[in-house]
């Protein structure tokens, strides 16, 4: 499914996915669904889109969405900064069975290893800055969901760049 944020019947951004992951909250609300032939420069004309005559496709660059990691460590509660670092032991005490079971299709263990691997770049870039809407970073914080540490509008605040209230 595609998302198009439209201006004077212009398609001027499109995304793949939920522009509420990629995009700050008022920016995100002025995306709408649209069919999967559209792209930027798409015109709307009554209820149909159409290309514009003589243009290639223009792909849109995706401006990172950085800050410093102890500001990113402000998006989380006390409480689920506590169950972010209980991950980190539990993906420290990952045995070689618990990679097996991951690729047998056990959905925890391959949550788990899958954490382990973002907390791999985390680590790496902790005196540096965090993207939050790299896809990596997204990949990496969606498995919190589903191991228990944060809920799903949770997320996606954290992935807006939002401090908990």
């Amino acid at each position: 499914m595609k998302f198009a944020r439209v201006s004077d019947k212009v398609a001027v951004d499109v995304v793949e996915s939920d522009p509420a992951l990629l995009f700050h909250p008022t920016l995100a609300a002025e995306f709408v669904s649209v069919p999967d032939n559209v792209r930027v420069g798409s015109v709307l004309t009554g209820k149909t889109w159409s290309s514009p005559p003589d243009q290639p496709p223009i792909t849109p660059a995706v401006v990172p969405v950085q800050m410093a990691v102890i500001e990113f460590l402000r998006l989380f509660t006390s409480s689920e900064l506590a169950g972010f670092n209980a991950l980190r032991k539990a993906c420290q005490a990952l045995t070689p069975a618990d990679y097996q079971a991951a690729a047998g299709g056990d959905q925890t263990k391959a949550a788990l290893v899958g954490f382990e691997v973002f907390l791999t770049f985390y680590d790496a870039l902790r005196a540096g800055l965090i993207e939050l809407n790299h896809p990596e970073t997204v990949q990496g914080l969606n498995l919190l969901v589903p191991l228990g540490v944060l809920t799903p509008a949770r997320l996606v605040q954290v992935l807006a760049g939002e401090k908990p209230s």
